[in-house]
Order: C-alpha cells, then structure tokens, then sequence
C-alpha cells in the first residue's frame, strides 16, 4: 500500500521524525486544496494552522509518501509527531475511512483518486479558537488586520 501523507505548516518545517521517503526537507507541493485557518489555539498558546470548514481559506496542501505500507502504522507515525490522539489523525482510502469531516475527506479521496496513492493520512485537529479564547473567530481576526 502506498501511503501519502497531507501536510501544511509546521509539519512541513518541522516533520521530526516522521518516516517519509523524500529527503528531509522534500515535500511534493500539489497536494490536496482544503479550507486551512490559524484557528486552533495550541497548548503554549499559539496559533496554529489546522483545516478549519468555517473560517478557513482554500490553499494547496504538500504531502510526501510515508515509509509503511500498513494504514495503521502511517496512522501511528503521525500521531506521534503531532503529539496527539488517535481521533485527532484522519486518513481515507477505498476501504477504510475515519468518522472525521465528510466533505475534506471527500476532497482527498478525490485527490488521492487522482494519483498513484491507495491512502492518505492528514491531521484533523479541530479548531479550539473561540473556546479558548472566548471570542469570535472572525470579529477577533478582522479588528487586527
């Protein structure tokens, strides 16, 4: 099984030590387009980028080809790097999908389909903004720009 593994941000600067085949700092820029925000508020208080169907806009995603032939295991690797759990790794594939946002996961399905990958693993971390903030989203952001 060939398995692609979805990436922005900080996973693309900072991949640790995730098993990819590329070279350490290869990361193929056609990937899937999905709806991707600073909306989620991490626990050292950043922002950071996570799809978000709301709030976020529509941008090319990278993506580089895991190592592990078993969904998972690429599954594991990420969740792992990002230093999560299992529910907050997502992955689609003609015979296994998680229970995450049905439309994103039709959009890498349709990707996928497009290329020579049986699966692709992606971060689904939710968007914690207004909870961990007490304050809308867009009139929060929109005051600063």
């Amino acid at each position: 099984m060939k398995i692609a593994i979805i990436g922005w941000g900080s996973l693309i600067w900072n991949p640790a030590d995730l098993p990819r085949r590329e070279k350490a700092d290869a990361w193929h820029k056609d990937g899937p387009h999905l709806k991707i925000e600073f909306s989620r508020v991490s626990n050292d208080s950043r922002l950071t980028l996570v799809i978000d169907p709301t709030h976020g806009v529509e941008l090319p995603t990278l993506y580089a080809t895991s190592t592990r032939t078993k969904l998972e295991d690429a599954v594991a690797d990420l969740r792992q790097r990002e230093g999560t759990v299992l529910r907050h790794i997502a992955y689609a594939s003609e015979h296994a999908n998680s229970a995450h946002d049905r439309a994103v996961r039709e959009v890498i399905f349709a990707w996928q389909k497009s290329t020579d990958y049986d699966a692709a693993v992606w971060t689904a971390i939710p968007s914690n903004y207004e909870q961990q903030l007490n304050a809308d989203f867009r009139s929060s952001t929109q005051r600063h720009i």
